[in-house]
């Protein structure tokens, strides 16, 4: 049970440190392991418990590690993927954010069974669903300034591209055309 719970603190910390290197979703990666963060805080403590107690949770914990380990797989690909992929998969992404979520739901209930009623009430509001909807919506609106930012930025890069190509020919006609009156003389 030790074992689980500290490889659970483990895969908690690696989560919370590649969400903090996402570039694209960042909001939605650093509310997902803000999520996991509270449902693994209470398990510092939990070493304490005596045998029977630690048995009702050992259950609990391996899904939680399993989810964890599939959480973090899943933001490394996210992270290391190019931006236009992240555009292009951007529904499979929020499926999979989602996914993650629902599953830290069933999870959060599973593990607030023994705890503290501090803690339990720190992970229900958490976990509130209209709290939840309306972070993942401003999560949403946040990733999706981020995209619109730097779609404009390329737009810009090209348009000022697009001006210095423009210059470089005219300046190219301008010189050519000087050459050929030159010759003409």
């Amino acid at each position: 049970m030790a074992d689980t719970a500290l490889q659970v603190l483990q895969v908690a910390r690696d989560i919370y440190a590649i969400a903090q290197e996402v570039k694209a979703n960042k909001e939605r990666s650093l509310r997902f392991s803000i999520r996991v963060q509270c449902l693994v805080d209470p398990l510092k403590c939990i070493r304490d418990l005596n045998d029977t107690d630690s048995a009702t949770y050992e259950d609990a914990l391996i899904k939680l590690d399993t989810c964890l380990q599939e959480a973090k797989e899943f933001l490394l690909e996210f992270k290391k993927a190019h931006a236009v992929i992240k555009l292009w998969k951007r529904g499979d992404y929020k499926d999979e954010f989602d996914n993650f979520n629902k599953r830290l739901d069933g999870l959060a209930s599973a593990l607030s069974l023994g705890l503290e009623a501090a803690t339990k009430a720190r992970i229900d509001e958490m976990f509130e669903q209209q709290r939840k909807l309306q972070e993942d919506h401003k999560d949403k609106e946040k990733d999706w300034q981020q995209i619109v930012d730097v779609l404009e930025d390329l737009s810009e890069g090209q348009q000022k591209m697009g001006d210095e190509l423009d210059s470089g020919f005219r300046s190219l006609r301008d010189k050519l055309d000087e050459s050929q009156k030159n010759e003409k003389m």
